[in-house]
């Protein structure tokens, strides 16, 4: 652990050595509570994109709202990690990261 007390990168590589699997907290938005019933759920991954897999896998149909054919963000969602917006899908993450998803709105 680091000072802030977050994992570090031989730590985050000795679980995943190990066959560990972190869970994140994952905030959803209140448009796709109907695929996860829980505003926060937990998911893992070491990227965003696996992230996504993993809430696709264990909620069907949830990422196809969030990432189009081509695997790039839909243009009405926003992609937080630890409060800092993200626009990779290959972003990494650690394992005491906390993700946010957020629908953009608009219209006038």
């Amino acid at each position: 652990m680091d000072a802030r007390g977050r994992a570090t990168q031989g730590a985050v590589a000795e679980g995943r050595e190990r066959g560990k699997r972190f869970q994140m907290k994952v905030l959803i938005p209140s448009s796709l509570l109907s695929y996860t019933k829980a505003q926060e759920v937990d998911a893992s991954g070491a990227t965003l994109n696996e992230l996504l897999a993993d809430l696709d896998r264990q909620y069907p149909g949830l990422k196809f709202r969030v990432i189009n054919e081509q695997e790039q963000m839909r243009g009405h969602m926003r992609f937080f990690v630890n409060g800092e917006q993200v626009f990779e899908l290959q972003h990494a993450l650690q394992p005491t990261d906390e993700v946010f998803l957020v629908q953009a709105l608009s219209g006038g």
